[in-house]
């Protein structure tokens, strides 16, 4: 049987330290890979990687085919303008066999599939947990004590490529402004573990990277043990997160913010997540005081889909009787399955008002009981400006948090930069300078200086500074500029002068922007069989030689390295099957020699930077379960060619294997013989895949492919 991918000895080492609860206890130790799937009527579609860790004292069961196995719930949020909300969620996956893998330190495994062993842990990769047939609905699993109908009494409608996926709307995913941030979230329930008392800690979630066309890649780490509202405070730290447990039953956590509107008007939003609590919630109602003006109402939920007998129409919100109210169109009595917030997800409340709310009370849908949260406190004072309609400046698109930094940039030598730069003052006589100086920015409480209207001036008043206009009129605009082949560090901040500001001016957010040298390096990957790295570019990341690469007409700032032997962009790949339908309609990817490899068995992966391109090479990578080795470069230069380079099989290979170029997304194959190309040039269009297939072994007879940046492809 193929083995299962191993993750990283780096996510091992982040495992040590965690408690150890009294019991079988389930936690979700890693979310190592995503795929996304083809958008479909107005949603897209993901699945992610789970592995999970038994950090309790006794084995966890894992037994198939009845109800005591672990499932797996998969959910996505996101953080734009201070709103924490949910996108979207998946049905279940159903546990049927436990490897006794070793991400959670030393396990001591179970002697057969049918159990997770004492800080044992299982992988299931996201091809299996979005395998769309084998799921199962939420709305027959109490998460409180981990029971569930099994097997389920109804499947999924499947219609489409994001049925019973985690389906979100694409408009909630796709062409997002700057700054917005996507966090997905693994949750799994198991009957032995909450029979333990340790379901609280059952749901990990990590961070995802945007594209403009709704695709998600993974960023940062896992983080362990806690659900994805826990991330909002890291991205707004006015957010304020509590918890209440409700007795016998399970936990709610809720999230606030408080959001300045200018003219003693706020926004205030109340995220409300039910982890697992089987009584679920009916209404909430925030009280306020008499005379309160509240304007603005909002709902936001997630949607069940693909034939989920739990209900989501949305709540209706109501401010009356001293208090902003939501409640379900519906009761418990007269529709069990009515709209109510169940487990593994999140409803959002936001309203205006120029008054501070107080206490907020969550009404349960299963029985006439409720519990209440104490009114949200006060938000922190910033310590640095951030953009506002009146005066806006950024650099690449960047943007901050007034209470962790100013705008910052780092470049390259030479790089090219961008600032952006606009105002809504229509005042005849405003002026606009942007300010500069030597330095880092101010903070409010550490020698900037802080306005009577709020607004903060980041710059040192008292020290030099420079100015790029000195004074024009106000407008909106962009401009280009080179980073110099020399060090520096400086700051700017926009001023707009305004007769009808309290003081006379506004100003932007403040950027830093340093100036460094790149370094060339080369980079060891811990890939194990059938596994997938990305690899980021740019300062701060990986390589940061590149600020991207170019790919059928694309830039891209993150790669996947796959471990059997391609690249892709837009997500990972660690399918050890070359399959010519797969290299068409899938990601973007270079195929060094897509084939059955086992780089954990022996050999080397490795990616290698310098000013002229990034190469990433396999060397001396085994096949699996055979003695037969490759040899591979595959190149992205500066000058925008793509090559294949240095191949060479040492021994007999065995397995099917393709060897190529693909844009994916439903390209037209081009099917070639290598070797019968050497010495030639052929134009190829940017929707056509070219590509030599060899089942039961490899294509050979050449030493390299080249594709410019005009797909004209060149063999020798």
């Amino acid at each position: 049987m193929k083995s299962r991918s191993l993750v990283s000895i780096a996510l091992v080492l982040a495992m040590c330290g965690v408690s150890v609860g009294q019991g079988a206890d389930v936690i979700v130790g890693a979310l190592p890979s995503l795929n996304n799937y083809s958008p479909a009527g107005g949603f897209h579609a993901y699945s992610v990687a789970t592995t999970s860790c038994n950090i309790g004292s006794v084995p966890l069961n894992w037994i198939s085919s009845t109800n005591q196995h672990p499932i797996i719930a998969q959910q996505m949020y996101r953080v734009r303008d201070g709103v924490f909300r949910q996108l979207g969620m998946s049905w279940l996956k159903h546990g049927f066999f436990a490897l006794q893998g070793n991400l959670c330190g030393t396990c001591t495994p179970h002697s057969n599939g049918t159990a997770l062993g004492v800080g044992c842990s299982d992988p299931y990769s996201a091809g299996r947990n979005g395998s769309q047939g084998s799921l199962g609905p939420r709305n027959e699993v109490n998460a409180s004590n981990g029971v569930y109908t099994y097997p389920p009494s109804y499947g999924a409608t499947i219609s489409d490529s994001t049925s019973s996926r985690l389906r979100a709307p694409s408009a909630l995913v796709m062409n997002q402004p700057s700054g917005t941030r996507f966090y997905i979230e693994a949750q799994y329930v198991a009957n032995d573990d909450a029979v333990a008392g340790n379901h609280n800690n059952n749901a990990s979630h990590r961070e995802l990277s945007n594209s403009a066309n709704g695709d998600m890649t993974l960023t940062g780490p896992t983080v362990q043990q806690q659900p994805a509202i826990m991330a909002w405070p890291n991205v707004d730290p006015g957010v304020n997160v509590v918890t209440y447990d409700v007795p016998n039953d399970g936990r709610f956590y809720l999230g606030t913010n408080i959001i300045s509107l200018g003219g003693g008007m706020n926004r205030y939003v109340f995220a409300l997540h039910n982890l697992n609590s089987n009584l679920a919630a009916g209404g909430i109602s925030i009280s306020m005081p008499s005379g309160a003006t509240v304007t603005n109402l909002q709902f936001l939920d997630a949607d069940y889909h693909s034939g989920e007998l739990f209900q989501s129409n949305n709540w209706s919100g109501v401010h009356a009787g001293g208090a902003v109210s939501w409640d379900s169109p519906h009761t418990f009595a007269s529709n069990p399955e009515g709209a109510a917030l169940r487990w593994g997800s999140c409803h959002t409340f936001t309203f205006d008002s120029d008054t501070a709310p107080g206490d907020i009370t969550v009404h349960h849908y299963k029985n006439n009981q409720s519990f209440t949260f104490g009114a949200p406190p006060p938000p922190p004072v910033p310590d640095y400006m951030t953009n506002q309609p009146a005066a806006s400046l950024d650099m690449n698109g960047l943007t901050n948090n007034g209470f962790t930094g100013p705008i910052q940039v780092s470049m390259n030598f030479g790089d090219s930069g961008t600032v952006n730069y606009s105002s809504n003052v229509g005042a005849t006589g405003s002026l606009q300078d942007i300010f500069y100086q030597g330095g880092a920015a101010l903070p409010a409480s550490g020698g900037g200086t802080l306005f009577a209207d709020g607004q903060i001036v980041n710059l040192d008043l008292g020290a030099t500074m420079l100015q790029l206009w000195d004074w024009q009129p106000t407008t909106s605009s962009s401009f280009v500029f080179t980073a110099p082949s020399a060090p520096m560090d400086i700051v700017t901040q926009m001023a707009i002068t305004n007769p009808g500001s309290p003081i006379g001016f506004n100003v932007s957010a403040a950027a830093e922007l340093d100036v460094v040298a790149c370094s060339a390096s080369t980079v060891t990957h811990s890939l194990g069989d059938d596994d997938n790295i990305a690899i980021t570019l740019g300062t701060g990341g990986t390589h940061d030689c590149l600020s991207n690469v170019a790919l059928y007409g694309t830039n891209y700032t993150t790669l996947y390295i796959n471990s059997n032997g391609s690249v892709s962009a837009n997500t990972g790949s660690d399918d050890f099957t070359s399959s010519v339908s797969e290299f068409l309609s899938e990601m973007p990817r270079i195929a060094g020699q897509w084939s059955d490899l086992n780089p954990s068995g022996q050999g080397t992966v490795q990616s290698v930077s310098s000013a002229a391109g990034l190469s990433v090479q396999f060397v001396g990578v085994v096949e699996w379960g055979a003695s037969a080795t490759v040899d591979f470069d595959i190149d992205f230069l500066t000058n925008g060619d793509i090559s294949i380079a240095s191949h060479t099989v040492n021994g007999s290979w065995g397995t099917s294997t393709i060897v190529g170029f693909s844009p994916g997304s439903g390209a037209t194959g081009n099917s070639v013989t290598w070797s019968s190309l050497v010495g030639s040039t052929t134009s190829y269009g940017a929707t056509q895949a070219v590509y030599e297939q060899v089942g039961g072994g490899s294509p050979a007879g050449f030493s390299s492919i080249t594709m410019d940046s005009g797909n004209n492809i060149t063999v020798n």
